[in-house]
């Protein structure tokens, strides 16, 4: 499609939740919102500390942790995202509405061109 998209990724950590999101943008100030696409977890129990050797010269120290997937989730927030979701069968649907968050789970998406699905 040759859309230049602008990204900002966020993480957040709240206890044992974690939320990963992706908001596209079509403009450089990042006030033209195109899709969000969020990624949750239900839980994400901290283990054990452990060393990486190979991080950085000085290598570094973190957790081992497991994170269980609850929602993967793509929302096209403009009505030409949404019509080039439709046309293209975005992510394998058809039926994309807008502003409504639809699962991913399990799906093929390429996350920068809401025209071409990598299914």
């Amino acid at each position: 499609m040759g859309n230049t998209y602008y990204i900002i990724k966020s993480v957040a950590v709240t206890g044992s939740a974690f939320v990963e999101k992706y908001e596209l943008h079509s403009d450089s100030s990042c006030t033209s919102d195109n899709s969000t696409q969020e990624t949750t977890s239900g839980s994400l129990p901290i283990g054990d500390a452990i060393t990486y050797s190979t991080y950085g010269s000085s290598g570094g120290t973190g957790a081992k942790f497991t994170m269980t997937l609850s929602t993967n989730t793509h929302t096209l927030q403009n009505a030409q995202e949404v019509s080039l979701g439709n046309v293209n069968s975005y992510c394998g649907d058809s039926d994309w509405a807008l502003d409504t968050p639809k699962s991913i789970v399990g799906k093929t998406c390429d996350l920068l061109n809401t025209g071409s699905s990598t299914n």
